[in-house]
């Protein structure tokens, strides 16, 4: 996954805490849409106790970047629960990819969520054209934006992604053997490729100031 941000100055990703700058804090929550009875991934419980997180940053961010927050084409609970939690807290602005996936993939969409204290003055998201063939026909992989108008510092714009894994993560994960995995797999540079129309996407909302 990845986060960009266009600021007056080079910032590192994560939480940016400084004086007098605009904050940003980004986690990945892993809240996939696989369910399982040998394993029970207590999700609610996980953005629950997330949150009581963020509530105790000082100070706290005016923008948050959320991967993983994946939906299935008939189940959007994960995503409510976010966004009522954080209402809460102040973050009463959000920017979502649509909610079910998109074709070819028929499992869940691309997870991002961008949620913000102040006004967005566009959004905008980007379905990859590129996509693994492990990926293609379940989850969706994009990138998401928002102009977000912060005060003192004015509009920022705020990019998040999720680019397709490393073969080599997903041969561990499925506990395959790489040479093996590597002989079958035909995406290796796809990530790449992804990363290729990320960059795209984020010039296109900063060179003509968003929207669209």
């Amino acid at each position: 996954g990845a986060m960009w941000f266009s600021l007056p100055l080079p910032l590192a990703l994560g939480w940016i805490a400084a004086p007098n700058i605009a904050q940003f804090y980004g986690c990945a929550l892993w809240l996939t849409p696989w369910r399982t009875r040998l394993c029970e991934q207590y999700k609610r419980e996980r953005i629950e106790e997330w949150f009581k997180q963020v509530a105790v940053l000082d100070p706290l961010p005016d923008v948050i970047c959320i991967q993983e927050v994946t939906n299935l084409w008939f189940d959007s609970s994960y995503t409510s629960l976010i966004l009522k939690k954080a209402r809460e807290l102040g973050f009463i602005h959000s920017s979502l990819p649509p909610l079910g996936p998109r074709f070819p993939a028929t499992l869940a969409n691309s997870g991002l969520i961008i949620l913000s204290q102040h006004p967005l003055v566009s959004t905008g998201y980007h379905l990859f054209r590129n996509q693994a063939w492990f990926d293609l026909f379940a989850v969706n992989r994009g990138c998401l934006y928002a102009g977000v108008d912060v005060p003192i510092w004015g509009r920022f714009d705020v990019f998040t992604a999720h680019l397709a894994p490393n073969p080599e993560a997903v041969a561990n994960l499925l506990n395959i053997d790489n040479q093996k995995w590597q002989l079958l797999s035909v995406e290796n540079n796809t990530a790449l490729k992804q990363a290729e129309e990320l960059f795209a996407f984020i010039r296109r909302h900063t060179l003509r100031g968003g929207g669209g």
